[in-house]
């Protein structure tokens, strides 16, 4: 990041004075959450009205440096996360050149956001898509993390025919960030996404290859200690701490997305999996998908969506640890064990979602929302909600205005 500063700052010299050749924009979104309950919450949102969940405020600034060559920046702040951040601290998400080789390719090099989705490259831009927040059926909070990228990536299109056309983007760097006091670094990442699009529709395939390595405090406590038992007391709690270590483990990411626009209907859909390398270690595997139904009628465009998600830890952990809790040789043990059993079924997360919302736009720059989503928990789980102690509701439901 260092080194490109620095490039900026040489190439910005020469065209200091141009300023006409800069554009500085801005976009925010100011949103109202509740949920129906007392004893969970969902990302920020809880059973009080407040602005949390669904504000963020970004400020952008383009320019072009050369013919060829264009610097682009972009800074942002919302409500606390599940990242550990500080509440409304600026961060800063996008800062990158772009270079355009030829009218069809173009390479980029910097922080830039990740491509996993239809909407990553206006994913804080509430405007840009038509629900109050992205499905997070698909939008998952496990996949927050990997949200930015730094290094570099190519971009190539080709006109297939004069109504269709092919992008074709290869990427490569690292992407490193927080869930719920975990550190989760992909270095390096690789992928390569396909787009084929035309007037009304796109159809869009992801793919990610990331080295992942998962770490936290409290799971290198629980490593050392099991190691330490597997050794002085039973070897079973040595294989027990095994499934708490994930180092430079290769996860991939696929992705397939498709929008349609036969105006006044309109079509969205996508669906992810995260597969991890094997069944060891700290492995998570992950999908989810949504189907949204839209309909445009003047400045009212009604939605509704559906979707599912789900994530399994690694399967042999929790009967592991449940041998060692039935044997009473253990019984000193148990507070730890039962400890560590619940920690892990917190990963485990299945969930179905019903979403009913409105959009209105008043203005040709900003516009009002309205959403109900709906969340069907299953499997003893609480899908991507947190519940408060021992409970564990069978639903909830999620009210917005932003």
């Amino acid at each position: 990041m260092r080194l490109l500063l620095f490039l900026t700052l040489l190439l910005l010299s020469p065209v200091s004075q141009a300023l006409e050749n800069w554009r500085f924009s801005g976009f925010g979104s100011l949103g109202l959450t509740k949920i129906n309950r007392d004893d969970l919450s969902f990302g920020a949102a809880d059973n009080n009205w407040d602005f949390d969940n669904d504000t963020s405020l970004g400020l952008q600034l383009q320019g072009n440096l050369t013919n060829t060559v264009s610097f682009t920046t972009q800074v942002s702040t919302n409500g606390p996360e599940l990242d550990g951040r500080e509440a409304y601290k600026p961060e800063l998400q996008w800062l990158f050149l772009t270079h355009e080789a030829t009218p069809n390719l173009q390479w980029r090099l910097g922080r830039m956001q990740s491509s996993h989705y239809l909407f990553s490259s206006t994913i804080d831009v509430g405007y840009a898509y038509p629900w109050a927040r992205p499905p997070v059926d698909a939008y998952s909070y496990l996949l927050g993390p990997l949200k930015n990228l730094d290094g570099a990536d190519l971009l190539y299109t080709h006109d297939l025919t004069p109504e269709l056309e092919l992008d074709i983007q290869l990427l490569a760097g690292y992407a490193e960030g927080e869930l719920l006091d975990v550190e989760v670094k992909a270095e390096p990442s690789y992928g390569t996404t396909l787009t084929l699009r035309a007037t009304d529709w796109q159809l869009r395939y992801s793919f990610h290859l990331d080295k992942t390595s998962i770490q936290s405090d409290d799971l290198d406590t629980a490593v050392e200690l099991y190691s330490n038992l597997g050794q002085t007391v039973d070897p079973i709690f040595g294989e027990i701490g095994e499934f708490f270590i994930s180092t430079d483990s290769d996860y991939q990411y696929h992705a397939l997305g498709a929008q349609w626009e036969g105006y006044p209907w309109g079509l969205i859909a996508e669906k992810y999996l995260v597969r991890p390398p094997r069944e060891e270690g700290f492995a998570n595997r992950s999908e989810g998908w949504y189907v949204s139904a839209l309909y445009h009628y003047g400045a009212f465009t009604p939605y509704v969506s559906y979707g599912a998600y789900k994530n399994v830890t690694n399967k042999e952990l929790i009967p592991l640890l449940n041998q060692a809790l039935e044997n009473p040789n253990f019984s000193a043990f148990a507070p730890l064990l039962q400890l560590n059993k619940q920690l892990i079924e917190q990963f485990e997360a299945r969930e179905q979602s019903l979403t009913l919302g409105l959009r209105y736009d008043f203005h040709t720059q900003a516009c009002l929302k309205a959403e109900v989503q709906y969340f069907n928990f299953q499997g003893g789980t609480t899908g991507q909600a947190y519940p408060e102690g021992d409970s564990r509701p069978g639903s909830a439901t999620m009210f917005t205005v932003v």
